[in-house]
Formats: C-alpha cells, structure tokens, sequence
C-alpha cells in the first residue's frame, strides 16, 4: 500500500504506449515520404516504322537507351493490326500478312553496375539461341555479363534483360506508317531533356 491510502500507482498502460508509439512512426513514415519521393519516370519512345525492322538486326535508341528487335516473323491469315481511318500504302492484294514478335530490352545492365550493354554482332557464343541462328550478343564491360539477343542470360550472370512493354495495336504516325511505341519505366526521357535545355 501507498503512503496516500490507495493501491500501488502503476506507470503508462503499455496498450496507450503502443499505440502512441505507432501514430508517431505512421506520421513520421507520412513526412518522411513527402519529403523523399522516389523519380518514377514513365514516358512512351517513338523506335521507328514496323516495317523498318529485319529479324535477328537489334536496334540501339541511346535517347531511351534501349534496344528493339524483331524475334520472329510468321505469316498470319489475318493482319493483327486494327483498322484505322489510314489508307494502306501497299494495295492489300500485294502486302503480306505478317507478325514480327518485336522486344524492347532495356540496355541498362540488370547486375546493379549502372553500365550501359554493348551490342556485339560478331560474337558466335549467341547463335545458339538467336534468332535466325545469327551471331551477336549483349555485354555488360563492367560485370562481364553476357545474354543473348532475345535478353536471356548467358554467360556471368543469371539475371535477364529487362524487356519494356510494347503498345499493342501499333499506332500509326501522320503518314499512316506502323510505329514502335515503347513504354520506358524507371528513367528520365534523354530527347525531352534535350529539348527542354
């Protein structure tokens, strides 16, 4: 018993301490986020016509710094592209009925070295799974990691290529030519900086 008469007089219930203990981390967690957003950067990269592109011929956009390649190319019974209010500019009697599987890859290496890949069309270590069989590969200089064309790791690495999604249907530009539109995530747009300055 107390000096005053009553029961022993306990501390801070240790429910009251909790949950004051968690208001103040929720708030700090609320300001530490708005004063740190993380740069998402998301922006759509024009990579050229459809038609421009060859299986096998990976293409560098050092604006977006991405490659763009075609896998695959087969023939169709129906064209995969919607119709739109552009008039074909082959008559559709002559225009083969094709569907090229493209892949947009990101050249930023996935091992965390910053670096940006090389393209190296001579090395034979990639014609195994290329298409076309054709020579080439992706090298990281600063890790040594390679992958194939396709984005698959082959040698030093285990990681692939991250590849960017593609806007399907393929829109067309002012002269009703099939475009490339690439969503690049993660990084700010090199050509609208360009312009910007």
């Amino acid at each position: 018993m107390s000096a005053r008469g009553g029961p022993p007089r306990r501390g801070w219930p240790i429910g009251l301490v909790a949950l004051l203990l968690v208001v103040v981390v929720a708030i700090g967690a609320v300001f530490y986020g708005a004063a740190n957003r993380p740069n998402f950067d998301v922006f759509y990269f024009e990579a050229g016509t459809f038609d421009s592109y060859a299986v096998g011929e990976p293409r560098y956009f050092p604006q977006a710094r991405i490659f763009v390649i075609s896998l695959d190319e087969t023939l169709l019974e129906q064209s995969p592209i919607q119709e739109t209010e552009c008039r074909p500019v082959v008559p559709a009697a002559e225009e083969p009925n094709l569907a090229k599987e493209l892949r947009a890859l990101d050249a930023i290496s996935p091992s965390g070295t910053g670096c940006v890949i090389d393209f190296i069309p001579d090395d034979p270590r990639g014609a195994a799974r290329n298409p076309l069989g054709r020579p080439g590969v992706y090298v990281d200089h600063c890790s040594q990691a390679v992958w194939y064309l396709n984005g698959d790791a082959l040698a030093r690495t285990t990681q692939p290529l991250h590849a960017f999604h593609i806007t399907r249907p393929l829109p067309a530009n002012a002269m009703c030519e099939r475009i490339v539109e690439v969503e690049v995530i993660g990084r700010p747009n090199l050509a609208e900086a360009e312009r910007e300055r």
